[in-house]
């Protein structure tokens, strides 16, 4: 909402407890949907041999990476496996301590 068209409307959204919740319930289904992702994501490229990660390590992966939106929206897949094949060998090099 444009403060300057309805500034009322804009204060009521900003300050609201209502439609603050509904952001944080929005960012939480968001974050939810890019965890499934990048879980299908790392089973495919273990598949293909890109990383050598376990089912069990794969959300302590994901926490690790933190891929932030941007990058999933602004890399090539080719970038993108990049990226995580980075990623995983920051991971692997931290040895069994880093994983749960």
């Amino acid at each position: 909402m444009d403060a300057l068209q309805s500034p009322i409307t804009f204060l009521y959204q900003e300050f609201s407890r209502r439609e603050r919740s509904k952001r944080l319930v929005a960012q939480m289904r968001n974050e939810d949907r890019k965890r499934e992702l990048l879980r299908e994501l790392l089973h495919q490229y273990v598949a293909f041999d890109i990383i050598n990660l376990n089912d069990e390590a794969f959300d302590d992966f994901i926490e690790f990476c933190s891929v932030p939106d941007e990058v999933i929206k602004g890399l090539t897949q080719y970038d993108f496996i990049l990226y995580v094949k980075k990623r995983y060998e920051m991971y692997a090099s931290l040895g069994p301590t880093r994983r749960h």
